[in-house]
C-alpha cells in the first residue's frame, strides 16, 4: 500500500491480453512496420494525433482505437523503459491501468491520456511525444518512493 492510499494491483492475464491485442489492433491501423523502434512507432501515433488535431482525419469514435493508441504508446514506453504496467485505483476514487517504474514514484495513464490528447478542443500542442520523451530521460516528477504522481 502507498503512502497516499494508492492501492496496485498486477494486471490479470485477460487485461495484459487485452492490451496487447489493441497494441497489434492499432500498429496494424497505422500500418508500422515490424522493424519500427518505438521512437518511429510514438512519432506515428504523434503524427495521428495531429491529423485528427488539425481535422485531417475523423476523431476516432470507437474505443478500440482510442484506447489502441494509448495501449500502444504504453507498449513502447514499457519496452523503453522497463516500467510495469498495473492498475491503480486512488482514495479519491479514480481507478486506472497505468505504467509505473520500479519505485512508483510517478505513474502514467496512457489509456486515459493519449486518447484525451487527441481533442480538438484543447488550446494546447498535445504532449504524447514528449511525455514519452521524459519518462526515458527520466525527467519525471521528483518525488518520493510509491507516491504514484500521476504525470502526464
Amino acid at each position: 500500500m502507498a503512502k497516499r492510499g494508492v492501492i496496485e494491483r498486477e494486471l490479470e492475464e485477460a487485461e495484459r491480453k487485452a492490451i496487447d491485442t489493441l497494441a497489434a489492433q492499432m500498429r496494424t491501423k497505422l500500418k508500422i512496420a515490424k522493424k519500427a523502434t518505438p521512437e518511429e512507432i510514438v512519432a506515428a501515433i504523434g503524427k495521428f494525433i495531429d491529423a485528427v488535431r488539425a481535422k485531417k482525419r475523423p476523431t476516432p469514435r470507437d474505443a478500440d482505437t482510442r484506447m489502441g493508441l494509448g495501449a500502444l504508446w504504453g507498449e513502447q514506453l514499457r519496452a523503453k523503459t522497463k516500467w510495469t504496467w498495473v492498475h491503480l485505483t486512488y482514495p479519491e476514487g479514480f481507478k486506472s491501468f497505468a505504467l509505473v517504474p520500479k519505485d512508483r514514484h510517478c505513474a502514467c495513464f496512457p489509456l486515459n491520456d493519449i486518447p484525451d490528447q487527441m481533442s480538438v478542443k484543447r488550446k494546447w500542442d498535445h504532449t504524447t511525444i514528449l511525455l514519452f520523451n521524459m519518462c526515458v530521460a527520466r525527467k519525471t516528477p521528483e518525488t518520493e518512493a510509491k507516491s504514484y504522481t500521476p504525470f502526464g
